[in-house]
């Protein structure tokens, strides 16, 4: 290296080695979890041989050098007769039943009664919905209905002599006259109206409308007479005209 060259010139910094501290660089292959590979791991392959084992042995007959069957046919036992003095207990063994994974004994009949019990509360829920939704619907419809007889029944009386005075008998028949001076007496008296008595308010204004007016409103229109009425209407409810 020549002595005119600086020591902080790229022609000295390029025959320095790079010693700046970083990452160690590690090779090697990645370790893989328990399970991974062609085979899976070895207490996998291990309970599947066992599992292969206990079947074949279960479906193996008790050979008659085995103990307990010899103890069995000395006190009478013979082959392919029940257990019992009079010969009508079991004719096999009783069979073994493999338990799956960790948890304890009654953990699966828990699991499974949980679970019955989670569908049952579901469609008791959607059940109770869809009442609710039901029951919500009939409300709406009946206050609407009564809404429309009211009406109905204020033009009706003011359009015949000597009706005008209707709606001194019974108020309720005519629509309540909203004020602007007192908006929000007026709606707490349709909130309470609408919680109580409107399937009987509509009854009875569905009558007098079709005794005295020959008139539904379902229909939507004022027959001549009772009997014209009687003829030509399905009947004095909604679910009839539907």
């Amino acid at each position: 290296m020549n002595h005119e060259d600086d020591y902080m010139s790229d022609t000295f910094l390029k025959q320095v080695a790079d010693v700046r501290p970083g990452l160690a660089k590690r090779g090697g292959k990645r370790r893989g979890r328990p399970g991974e590979g062609e085979g899976g791991s070895k207490r996998q392959k291990q309970n599947i041989t066992e599992n292969k084992a206990l079947e074949v042995a279960l479906a193996t007959p008790i050979p008659e050098s085995n103990k307990g069957y010899l103890m069995l046919q000395k006190m009478g036992y013979k082959d392919g007769t029940g257990l019992g003095k009079q010969g009508g207990g079991r004719l096999v063994p009783v069979p073994i039943t493999m338990k799956d994974g960790k948890g304890g004994l009654g953990k699966k009949a828990f699991v499974n009664e949980q679970k019955a019990h989670k569908q049952q509360q579901s469609v008791k829920s959607v059940g109770e919905f869809r009442q609710m939704k039901q029951d919500e619907f009939v409300k709406k419809r009946v206050r609407a209905d009564l809404r429309k007889s009211q009406l109905a029944c204020h033009q009706l009386d003011t359009a015949r002599v000597g009706l005008v005075l209707r709606n001194q008998t019974e108020d309720w028949f005519w629509p309540v006259v909203v004020s602007e001076e007192e908006p929000e007496e007026a709606d707490d008296q349709e909130e309470e109206e609408s919680s109580t008595g409107n399937v009987e308010k509509l009854a009875l204004v569905t009558k007098y409308l079709r005794s005295t007016h020959f008139y539904c409103i379902w229909c939507g229109t004022a027959f001549e007479d009772m009997e014209d009425l009687d003829q030509n209407c399905p009947g004095d409810n909604a679910e009839i005209h539907d």
